[in-house]
């Protein structure tokens, strides 16, 4: 019995091996439940020798590869297979060549593909070639023909946020989605999750604590690792609504949350009734949207919307909110800072208003008038290199609830929390009322200091009186001037 498995599994290698479209399936391949490519297409390579080592590769990669890696490899050795038609002599093995390679290379950047992209296909190539010739497919005099410097360089992008503007015109126009398309939106907005984890959500998915705070809990595919965030209660509200939602469609029958409805919007039956949503569904009745509504961008032309950009714009928001970077990480469930670095970029708004903070009149302990330019050199002592989200992650890791520290951040405080005591301590008018109450409730432990005698309270506050003294005039003159 054992034999006759055997030979049936040889069969089905050597069929499957005649065919140019593959399923993936037919590779113990999953494909994620909200993609729509199912099959790999050989047909565009056109040379049998290379569909053939082609295949040979695909099969064995799928062991160990995913969907969209193996997908991706179809892809390069496609337009490798252009290169040796169009530069090669003989259009065989013989040809595999470091001037091959190079030819692949030019014609990569000519077809105007990114860095991103034609650093995929050139590192997919030099694995192509090395393991054909390992696994002696291919007989090649010299695989080593790709190296390190071959590989593009990407340049460390700008996050690709949505800007404020058009979020907002999306928003004025959020009733044009159908009702589930409506809801997963907003938490797409609200929660910078991937869409391919928001669209795979079960209705399990939420969970709370004990003091009744809701947590959003998902499967981070990527990743291949469990996730929660917390959610606001408007988020837990949307959720909500989408639950009842389905239960009224689908009663318990359906696991999702987000399932495409029994009628296709021609009202056709749907033969995904009950399934989540594909990506591409999603993005085209967005960017239908925007093309309906002429949601504009900053450029006056019709904004073209990707669904990642959503993630970029949490990931933004939190960075020009001041939320610490570490924190971001954890919430967008990155597996390294590097990942997070991505957001930290800086919306020129924050920066003029970050600055703006500085231009009022601020004042020491002594009650000194600060240049705020000084302020601004100050704290970026000690650093090499003071970008603006540099500045202003540190301006927030200096702040103090009643003013701002003006000591390095590469130096440690110690002057606990007297920070109304150290020549360190910036402030101004914002913090008025702040500090006149705090003289107040000064005055009235130096009374009771001065009623039991003791004298150590009395010389620490009486220096605290006078150091607050000092900061609220001047900064009542300025503010009545």
């Amino acid at each position: 019995m054992a034999l006759a498995i055997v030979v049936d599994n040889t069969k089905t290698k050597i069929d499957l091996f005649e065919k140019d479209v593959w399923k993936f399936e037919e590779l113990g391949v999953e494909t994620p439940i909200t993609k729509s490519d199912y099959q790999l297409n050989f047909s565009r390579i056109e040379q049998h020798w290379l569909k053939i080592t082609a295949k040979k590769f695909i099969n064995l990669m799928a062991l160990t590869r995913s969907h969209s890696a193996l997908t991706s490899y179809v892809s390069s050795i496609n337009y490798f297979s252009k290169t040796l038609k169009n530069h090669s002599r003989s259009n065989s093995v013989k040809d595999i060549s470091r001037e091959l390679v190079l030819c692949y290379m030019t014609d990569l950047k000519k077809a105007g593909l990114s860095n991103a992209t034609r650093k995929h296909h050139v590192l997919n190539i030099k694995l192509f070639i090395e393991l054909a010739n390992r696994e002696s497919w291919l007989s090649i005099k010299n695989s080593n023909i790709i190296y390190s410097e071959d590989i593009p360089r990407v340049p460390k992008s700008l996050p690709r946020f949505i800007p404020e503007s058009v979020m907002t015109q999306l928003n004025q126009h959020i009733n044009m989605f159908e009702p589930p398309v409506m809801r997963l939106l907003l938490v797409l907005q609200e929660c910078g999750m991937r869409i391919s984890e928001l669209l795979t959500l079960k209705r399990n998915c939420l969970i709370a604590d004990n003091d009744g705070d809701y947590f959003l809990y998902t499967n981070q595919a990527k990743m291949n690792k469990e996730h929660t965030i917390p959610i606001t209660i408007e988020t837990y509200n949307v959720f909500n609504e989408q639950m009842e939602y389905v239960n009224s469609i689908y009663g318990k029958s359906c696991e999702w949350l987000f399932p495409m409805e029994l009628k296709s919007s021609s009202n056709k039956n749907n033969l995904r009734a009950g399934m989540p949503y594909k990506t591409r569904t999603i993005i085209e009745q967005i960017n239908r949207v925007a093309d309906t509504a002429k949601i504009i961008g900053d450029n006056g032309e019709i904004f073209h919307f990707t669904t990642h950009m959503f993630r970029h714009t949490v990931g933004t928001r939190m960075i020009n909110n001041g939320v610490p970077q570490h924190i971001i990480q954890r919430y967008l469930g990155h597996e390294t800072p590097v990942m997070t670095s991505t957001y930290a970029h800086i919306m020129d708004s924050t920066m003029k208003r970050e600055f703006a903070k500085f231009k009022g009149v601020m004042v020491d302990v002594a009650g000194n008038i600060i240049d705020s330019e000084s302020i601004a050199r100050d704290i970026s002592l000690g650093a090499d290199n003071v970008d603006a989200q540099w500045l202003k992650r540190h301006i927030s890791a200096q702040a103090l609830p009643n003013g701002l520290c003006a000591m390095p951040v590469v130096q440690t405080c110690d002057k606990a929390n007297a920070c109304l005591t150290c020549g360190n301590f910036r402030t101004d008018s914002r913090y008025l009322d702040q500090h006149k109450e705090q003289l107040e409730r000064t005055c009235s432990i130096l009374d009771t200091a001065k009623q039991k005698g003791w004298t150590r309270q009395i010389e620490m506050n009486e220096k605290l009186k006078q150091n607050l003294i000092n900061i609220i005039e001047p900064l009542e003159a300025h503010n009545d001037a």
